[in-house]
Order: structure tokens, then sequence, then C-alpha cells
């Protein structure tokens, strides 16, 4: 029930524009409550969204809102190992997830990083927006240090410890790990909208069932 409502949601704000889907474009002309023509078609994104909504993962620590968008200085105060490569910007997610875009010494790359400050996916960096599902990897990384102590969920295994974790994320069976992507990442443009969707996207949102892939209707166009 969360999942759909969340999702309704999400359709109800971006016919708005203030949503941007996967892929980082957005409707031309128009939108956004500013009364002008639509001239149709679509034009990319040119500033990092204020934040994110992610959902449809069976990790339910990931899904919520992500925001909002944090330049490297400011991530620099609270986990400064993490803020050296931050580029476009880093985003908190409620439970202490952090969704990033880093510059590494040999490509960008969006990803995503769990409550033990691991790498759990990562997907190229050359847009704003990241896409969704099967265009997310696994990753699997020493844990970053320095994690902010106030991230760490209940049992999570320290910074730079915890090899039985490691292998736990490893052993995960192809169709367990499948489920685990994140299903819908969507931009969000606006940072009134990024209040407004905080409580009505509660964490937790449902995985999709059964494990398959998300109709085309589910997400906004």
């Amino acid at each position: 029930m969360l999942a759909f409502r969340a999702v309704g949601l999400a359709a109800a704000v971006c016919a708005q524009g203030g949503l941007v889907p996967s892929g980082g474009m957005v409707p031309g002309g128009g939108g956004g409550g500013g009364g002008g023509r639509r001239f149709g078609g679509y034009v990319h994104v040119s500033e990092p969204p204020v934040g994110f909504f992610i959902a449809g993962s069976s990790l339910l620590r990931m899904n919520g809102v992500y925001g909002p968008r944090l330049p490297a200085h400011a991530v620099a105060e609270q986990w400064p190992e993490l803020a050296v490569g931050v580029r476009h910007g880093a985003y908190r997610g409620e439970s202490g997830w952090w969704l990033v875009h880093l510059q590494g010494e040999e490509r960008e790359e969006w990803v995503l990083i769990d409550e033990a400050a691991r790498d759990r996916f990562a997907h190229e960096g050359g847009t704003l927006v990241p896409g969704s599902g099967t265009r997310w990897a696994h990753v699997s990384r020493e844990p970053r240090r320095g994690r902010p102590p106030e991230d760490a969920a209940p049992g999570a295994a320290p910074s730079g410890g915890g090899e039985s974790s490691s292998r736990q994320l490893r052993a995960a069976s192809p169709s367990d790990r499948e489920r685990e992507l994140p299903w819908q990442v969507i931009g969000i443009r606006d940072v009134h909208l990024l209040e407004q969707a905080r409580p009505r996207m509660p964490r937790g949102c449902a995985p999709r069932p059964n494990g398959g892939t998300p109709p085309s209707s589910s997400l906004p166009a």
C-alpha cells in the first residue's frame, strides 16, 4: 500500500514539472505552475536535483526520500572521508543510506552507500539523474571510514570491518540480487516538494511483487 501511495504522489508532482524521472529529462515548455504554454518534447536537466525518491527495492531501508543535496564542502562537515570525491553532490536518506555522485580517478559514478558505510550499488555517472533497475550494479568494496555515527543502523558493522557481512552480500541468489535494485529513482527539483514528499513517502516502501520488472504505467511519464 505504501508503494502505491508513493507512486501516486510521484506521478502527480511529476505532471507539475517538479520531479525528474530516471534519465534526467523532463517535458519541455510550461508546467511547474508557471502558466506557460506546453510546447511538447523533452529537455535535459541542467542542474542537480535538490533531492531524490527511491523505491521498489527489497532492501526496505534503502527506499525513501534523499536530500536535500549537500555540496562537497557541506559533506565534509559530516563525513570528511567521503567529501573528497563528491562532485555533483551527496544526498542523505532517512535511514542512514547515502546517494552520492563521485569523481574517481578514471570515471564518474553514482553510488548508494548503506548504514555500514559499504558501497552497495553503482551507476555510471554521466547524468544528473541516474537510471533505475538493472542500470545499477551490485558492488563489493571495503567499507568507507568515518561514517557519521547517527547514520549507523542497530547491529550494522562498524566502518572498516565486517568481513562476514561482505560474504553474506555476495551469497544472495541472482533473483534476490535483482530484487534489491532501486527500481524507481526520481529526482526532485523543488525544495518545497522535497519537504512535502518526506512525510508522505515513508521509508520501507514495499518491494515489487514477485521481483518482476515494474510495469511502465507505475512510473511517472
